[in-house]
């Protein structure tokens, strides 16, 4: 990406000595760019030598400078405000929290501190303070499946051939019954009804109809 921008501006650099009278909008239509960008490199080029290839380079973004460290006197405020929370609030502050109190502490801008403009700095403060503990990642074990055609899964379902009504709900009329096997995840039977009962689903679940040799399994 660099390279071609590079090519950009030398191009640009190219068309300024060439054609000194063009608009900005010749100048961006003749190299592909926007005007905003004629305008900042046009300025940069001409400021230049006219045999200066360090210009063409892009300038970082980056920040020049580490930005300026809280003093101590705010750090333990934010602790302070941690520990002790203001009056009403009931619960330890959170870091938007303090952050909204900082600038309402008449001590500290008595003081001329200077205080966090990001919530980030302030849960940074507290993490590294142990007011706030790391979550630790959830580690889920695998489960053991039970042996084929063992267990069961019943799954209800709404039939989506059913008409909707006018204001878009569909009326849970006809329902489809799903049975899965736990072990295999393989669809053993399904059933649709449109007067599913406790009686009717358990009768599905322990022998499908469609496997009438299979033995009861177990559903869950």
């Amino acid at each position: 990406m660099e390279a071609v921008d590079y090519a950009a501006r030398a191009n640009f650099r190219r068309l300024l000595t060439q054609s000194p009278n063009w608009t900005r909008k010749q100048y961006a239509q003749a190299v592909g760019m926007s005007e905003g960008w004629v305008k900042k490199w046009s300025k940069r080029l001409r400021q230049a030598a006219p045999d200066d290839e360090t210009v063409l380079q892009g300038q970082s973004r980056a920040r020049k400078h580490p930005p300026e460290r809280l003093s101590e006197v705010v750090v333990d405020r934010i602790l302070e405000v941690r520990d002790q929370p203001p009056d009403g609030l009931g619960r330890p502050p959170g870091a938007k929290a303090i952050l909204y109190y900082l600038p309402r502490d008449a001590d500290l801008l008595a003081q001329g501190q200077r205080l966090p403009r990001s919530s980030r700095t302030i849960s940074r403060i507290l993490r590294q303070a142990g007011r706030i503990r790391r979550r630790r990642p959830r580690v889920q074990e695998p489960t053991e499946r039970p042996a084929p055609m063992s267990q069961w899964q019943l799954d209800f379902k709404d039939a989506s051939s059913v008409a909707v009504e006018a204001d878009g709900k569909r009326p849970h009329v006809v329902e489809v019954l799903n049975s899965l096997d736990e072990g295999t995840s393989v669809l053993v039977a399904a059933q649709v009804r449109s007067d599913f009962t406790a009686e009717t689903s358990e009768a599905f679940g322990g022998r499908p109809a469609a496997h009438p040799r299979l033995p009861p399994a177990t559903h869950l």
